[in-house]
C-alpha cells in the first residue's frame, strides 16, 4: 500500500488528499473492469495471452520487449498476471509514464526504468 500512496500523492506529504484518493480509486475501478474483462477463462488470473490486449485497453501500446520485461517483473512461473500483480504493474506503468512529461514511448520508459531497478535484464 505504502508505493500506492507514494506514487499517487503529489505534495511530497505521504498521504493522499481527497481528490487524490479519488483519482487511483478511479483508475482501481477502471482497470479492475479491464482485469475482468480480458480473464477470459475467468481463472482470476491472466494468461500470457490475455496479457497485451487488456493493457491495449487500458491504453497502453506495448511490444514484444515490453511484454518480456512485465513477464520477468510481474509473471508467475506459470506464465500469468494475478489481480494485485496487475495493479501494480498498471501503476508502476502509469507513474511512468505521467513522470516522463513527454511522448516518449514506453520502451524507452522500461529500458530507464530496468537500467535503474532490475539490472539482470538487459537488451
Amino acid at each position: 500500500m505504502t508505493l500506492t500512496v507514494v506514487t499517487s500523492q503529489s505534495n511530497g506529504s505521504g498521504q493522499l488528499d481527497w481528490e487524490e484518493f479519488q483519482g487511483l480509486w478511479e483508475k482501481f475501478r477502471k482497470w479492475t473492469y479491464i482485469f475482468v474483462k480480458f480473464d477470459k477463462n475467468k481463472s482470476k488470473s491472466l494468461d500470457h495471452r490475455e496479457i497485451t490486449p487488456a493493457l491495449t485497453a487500458a491504453g497502453l501500446r506495448v511490444d514484444e520487449f515490453v511484454i518480456q520485461l512485465i513477464s520477468m517483473r510481474y509473471m508467475e512461473p506459470d506464465m500469468t498476471v494475478s489481480y494485485p500483480g496487475f495493479l501494480q504493474l498498471l501503476l508502476k506503468l502509469d507513474t511512468m509514464i505521467l513522470a516522463s512529461h513527454d511522448d516518449v514511448q514506453l520502451r524507452e520508459l522500461f529500458r530507464v526504468w530496468d537500467a535503474l531497478q532490475s539490472p539482470r535484464v538487459q537488451e
